[in-house]
């Protein structure tokens, strides 16, 4: 395939996921449902993808139907398409760390978390020092009830980029649901401490 095609491929992938993303936004606008967030395509926090209702203890096998439901057809489509785009351009490209990225969250968009984690490794092998590949890892893990092997992916982001605030809030939230609770209000006091505007990161605190 030539140097036109593999580009096409990308393209078909990223506006598929960017449209996805869009759809998903503007439903959740209208019907005023709390997004979750892990989405590379944006820079919202955690709480930015629909299905956010389900539990991080949900199985993929109870997670992907619910997740399903939630996004609709359409949506669920797109993202599908998004995902074959990213398999060719992978085809072509075997060491696109980026086209691993983004197939990664739109796997996670899916429900299809171990899945995700395993194109997030692969980002993470061919560039070890990206901190948002751990941090996303890290939110796939959780979505497993992987709190534990997702604190090592926060910490690992913390090394790499240490004044981020959302990844103090995502590590707070895994020590809560793990029950370390002097840790978590900790690093939630840091997450307000860099953006002291987080009014969710308040809330969690108070619930800590």
């Amino acid at each position: 395939m030539s140097t036109l095609q593999a580009s096409r491929c990308w393209i078909k992938a990223f506006t598929g996921l960017r449209v996805a993303v869009g759809l998903a936004a503007l439903a959740c606008l209208l019907s005023c449902t709390r997004l979750d967030a892990s989405d590379p395509a944006t820079n919202d926090r955690a709480t930015s993808i629909p299905g956010a209702e389900l539990s991080e203890r949900d199985s993929p096998a109870q997670a992907i139907p619910q997740v399903r439901e939630v996004l609709g057809q359409t949506e669920w489509e797109r993202y599908r398409e998004a995902i074959a785009g990213y398999d060719q351009a992978l085809r072509l490209d075997p060491d696109d760390a980026l086209a691993y990225f983004y197939r990664g969250a739109a796997k996670g968009k899916l429900g299809q978390y171990i899945q995700a984690i395993a194109d997030y490794d692969q980002v993470l092998r061919l560039d070890p020092d990206n901190a948002k590949a751990y941090v996303y890892r890290g939110l796939a893990k959780g979505k497993l009830g992987r709190y534990a092997l997702a604190l090592g992916d926060y910490d690992q982001a913390l090394r790499l980029d240490p004044d981020n605030a959302l990844t103090y809030f995502y590590r707070g939230n895994a020590q809560e649901s793990l029950g370390l609770y002097a840790q978590a209000i900790a690093d939630l006091d840091q997450a307000l401490h860099l953006n002291p505007d987080d009014a969710l990161a308040y809330f969690n605190r108070g619930n800590a």
